[in-house]
């Protein structure tokens, strides 16, 4: 997955690092064939939700970061 999609965002156990969905399906990954186990909506900027993949359970899945 690109390293360019991998963030950081706060809950309340501290922070996990996810893949924007959005970022993912413009670098052309088709999101829908992501596990669905991994799917996560998270709140944005300007309190709109988001979906975000969670890297921890993609990993489990067999998913790697690319390197830049």
């Amino acid at each position: 997955l690109p390293a360019d999609c991998l963030r950081s965002v706060a809950d309340r156990r501290g922070s996990r690092n996810v893949y924007a969905a959005g970022c993912l399906e413009r670098n052309r990954v088709q999101v829908s064939r992501l596990p669905d186990a991994c799917q996560l909506s998270v709140i944005g900027q300007g309190r709109d939700r988001r979906d975000v993949f969670d890297a921890r359970c993609l990993a489990d899945y067999g998913y790697r970061t690319a390197r830049r």
